[in-house]
């Protein structure tokens, strides 16, 4: 298969799609679940999409040891390449790889801060422009509103948008959001919450911007590899 028809026919579509075309400049999406759910394959499943789609991607992590993301990587294109048998693949890998830089941040270490001046020596000394930004193992419980509304600015200054990961359980009931992301859900335009259903983990919207009609995404994560897929296909 061609590039061009992988990407008219993978599942993300139906992300943009239910979520009103998808994060524009300066929007925040964040995938919520407890740990070993998956977010951070939906994270690198959704990076490598918009590396195809011939994006520049910065994904910046908080976890002790960052080798696992460019495994993660790998597994995750060398999964599309296969179930789409991907015409090229070897070359096409290469171009993603040219355009997707990893970052280590320690969570104290003023991070928006720090993250403005990465961002803009890359792009004086290397010519590296993000499109999007991909953030993992980020502790909402550690941060301010604040920090979120100036990532949120300069985000929308730079051109670009950001997928985050948030470690905790779903709320109950009527209000699926978590506690802990209530102080922030201004700043959220976009909330996906990750739950087990059967055999399967079910993607479900759970925020899109003001909203109140949220989309049924009919998505799962395939649980042989991780892929956002359709969940008809998994089921």
């Amino acid at each position: 298969m061609l590039k061009s028809e992988l990407l008219k026919r993978t599942p993300l579509r139906i992300l943009d799609e239910s979520t009103h075309g998808g994060l524009t400049d300066g929007d925040v999406g964040v995938l919520v679940a407890p740990k070993g759910t998956g977010k951070n394959a939906c994270l690198v499943h959704i990076a490598t999409i918009r590396l195809l789609e011939g994006k520049h991607v910065v994904h910046l992590s908080f976890s002790e040891n960052t080798s696992h993301i460019v495994s993660w990587y790998e597994t995750i294109f060398d999964a599309v390449a296969r179930r789409h048998d991907l015409e090229n693949a070897s070359e096409i890998h290469d171009e993603t790889v040219k355009n997707r830089i990893i970052v280590k941040f320690r969570q104290h270490d003023n991070p928006v801060q720090r993250l403005e001046k990465s961002l803009e020596l890359l792009e004086q000394s290397a010519h590296f422009h993000a499109d999007r930004l991909i953030v993992d193992g980020f502790d909402f419980t550690h941060e301010s509103v604040d920090e979120l509304k100036e990532l949120r600015r300069f985000a929308k200054a730079a051109g670009y948008c950001i997928w985050m990961s948030a470690s905790m359980d779903l709320g109950q009931g009527d209000n699926p959001v978590p506690a802990a992301l209530e102080p922030f859900i201004d700043e959220i335009a976009v909330m996906i919450g990750l739950e087990h259903v059967d055999d399967h983990v079910q993607l479900r919207l759970i925020k899109d911007r003001d909203t109140s009609d949220l989309a049924d995404m009919h998505l799962a994560l395939d649980p042989d590899t991780l892929l956002i897929t359709e969940d008809t296909v998994v089921v």
